[in-house]
């Protein structure tokens, strides 16, 4: 995946950055799991 995770993330899915921001790519994960679309993540 290009242009991916920053390399870390805070407990609770936070961005290690930005603390009080929740981490997009956790975001965007969790919401295409729910889909059933993680194959997304592997297109590049």
């Amino acid at each position: 995946m290009s242009h991916g995770p920053c390399g870390g993330v805070r407990k609770g899915g936070f961005c290690e950055v930005y603390p009080d921001m929740t981490c997009p790519w956790v975001t965007l994960y969790n919401k295409l799991n729910e889909l059933g679309q993680l194959e997304w993540m592997k297109q590049v």
